[in-house]
């Protein structure tokens, strides 16, 4: 999920090499041939996604030619060669392709660098996408507590270690987050990191707990309260008009809305324009809400955060936007940083008695046409 800073909370974190790898990468790693069609491309789509699995192959071959041409060489052509390696395996979101490298090198140079420290995080990230999650926090920490011309820059380990939390928030497994999270609390010496993990660490201790409480007024200067809410499912959504991923995720959440609205699922969202650093007047930022709430046809109820008790932001942990909290009916936080899929899911799992599917839907409509059929034979 890609998120935008609230400053000045956190401040803007070094987030030059963590570069989302595309969903086509997952195919070509599949694939070891990508024969072009003898019939031609059926689709501008095909042809595109054909030549990128091409590059993903000769990319892949690269890799592996420049580690055997590392493991022959030696000094500084070596030493250049890995660092290649390392930096467009980070780059790339490669870190299986280039893990022999890595733990080469590893073998090989045992004198505390930033190049040991690279070929580390390539090792750690490597176990970590074959879901080896355990051994890949004993790798982290392993460096975490190495001299310090050997730890990795904290930037990096910001930008490389929030996506793995994601991964971890996303798939339900917060015993293995909060791990994670105190890891990087206790081990790292690095305050950006130590800040930023401790505070998704609190949201994660959330689950559980009744949420805190909401309350203000919306563009109109209607009143808007979660306690409103009691007893239903309800999406509490943090964003802001100057957040592109925000304005990416409003179609499916207008869509989640349409399907559970009538079943006692509600969202409530909470707009954070005037906690942006240097945001303008109030009456311009309550425009642009209102622009973006029309322009998206949004009809659910938005509270506008402000400063002292209207910090709602505060209350959640929120330090980045757009940022998700599920409240079951009693009123405690459910599930935290959803999105997507994921988030579609978690909302059906509320309603899955009373919501079963398309299929049982026909179902039942079919079976209540044969019984009116057999009661108009019946009365006959």
């Amino acid at each position: 999920m890609t998120t935008h800073r609230i400053a000045p909370m956190l401040g803007a974190l070094t987030v030059a090499l963590a570069i989302p790898a595309m969903a086509a990468a997952q195919d070509a790693e599949k694939s070891t041939t990508a024969e072009r069609p003898k019939e031609g491309f059926a689709s501008r789509e095909a042809l595109n996604a054909h030549y990128y699995k091409l590059a993903m192959q000769n990319r892949r071959r690269q890799m592996d030619d420049l580690t055997a041409l590392a493991a022959k060489q030696s000094g500084q052509e070596a030493e250049a060669t890995y660092r290649q390696i390392l930096n467009e395996a980070i780059l790339g979101d490669e870190y299986e392709a280039a893990e022999k490298a890595a733990e080469a090198y590893l073998e090989s140079h045992k004198e505390p660098t930033q190049t040991r420290a690279l070929a580390g995080l390539v090792d750690m990230m490597a176990a970590e996408r074959r879901g080896e999650h355990k051994e890949a926090r004993e790798r982290l920490q392993s460096f975490l507590k190495a001299p310090a011309t050997e730890r990795f820059e904290p930037g990096l380990l910001l930008a490389v270690a929030e996506p793995v939390l994601q991964g971890l928030i996303r798939e339900g497994r917060f015993e293995e987050a909060r791990q994670f999270c105190r890891l990087l609390v206790d081990e790292s010496g690095a305050k950006p990191v130590q800040e930023h993990f401790g505070t998704r660490l609190a949201r994660i201790e959330m689950l559980g707990k009744p949420a805190p409480a909401i309350s203000g007024t919306d563009i109109d200067g209607e009143k808007v309260s979660l306690a409103d809410m009691q007893g239903k499912v309800v999406l509490v959504n943090f964003w802001a008009t100057w957040c592109p991923p925000c304005a990416a995720e409003a179609p499916a959440l207008k869509d989640i809305h349409a399907r559970y609205k009538d079943r006692g699922f509600r969202i409530l969202g909470v707009n954070l324009d005037a906690a942006r650093e240097g945001a303008g007047d109030a009456k311009r930022d309550r425009a642009a809400v209102r622009r973006f709430l029309i322009n998206f046809g949004i009809d659910w109820p938005n509270v506008l955060n402000t400063e002292g008790t209207g910090d709602i932001a505060r209350s959640y942990g929120v330090t980045e936007i757009p940022t998700t909290f599920l409240i079951d009916r009693d009123g405690k936080i459910a599930q935290v940083d959803q999105a997507g899929e994921d988030l579609e899911r978690n909302v059906s799992q509320f309603f899955e008695d009373k919501d079963t599917g398309k299929d049982k839907v026909k179902k039942d409509k079919a079976e209540a046409a044969e019984n009116a059929k057999d009661r108009d034979g019946e009365s006959k």
